[in-house]
């Protein structure tokens, strides 16, 4: 991959042309050419979606308690939106849709539609100390 500057320049290692792309998977993240961050963003966001429909039934459980469902939602749903986060560059777009996505989890783990028409800051005062991941 060529980032930026003239990308027509051909690369060749032992007298074999390299394959030119505009992005490839490194260690469980995605580089693009441009460096930007948004695709690899959007693409955990609907990792982390479809870990927390899976956890459905125990969400559902009402034999589990909220601060149980707390750490299983640290523990195995949101270390996936955050993995290699450090690197990211992330703008106002990115930030309110893992904002976005931040308190559609919460609101599938407590069973609360947003029909209910409840604000976010309703939902997060009902973890009391347990803060927001974006804003730490």
């Amino acid at each position: 991959m060529i980032c930026g500057g003239d990308t027509n320049q051909q690369v060749k290692v032992n007298g074999e042309l390299v394959e030119q792309v505009a992005t490839f998977n490194f260690l469980g993240s995605i580089i693009d050419n441009a460096g930007g961050s948004s695709q690899e963003i959007r693409r955990r966001l609907v990792m982390v979606r479809s870990s927390a429909i899976a956890l459905t039934d125990i969400w559902k459980d009402r034999g589990i308690s909220k601060a149980t469902k707390i750490h299983i939602m640290d523990a195995l749903v949101f270390p996936i939106a955050l993995y290699g986060c450090e690197t990211w560059a992330v703008g106002m777009t990115d930030k309110k849709k893992i904002l976005a996505l931040e308190m559609w989890c919460w609101r599938k783990m407590l069973r609360m539609s947003w029909k209910e028409h409840k604000t976010n800051e309703f939902v997060r005062n009902q973890f009391g100390e347990h803060a927001s991941y974006a804003k730490k």
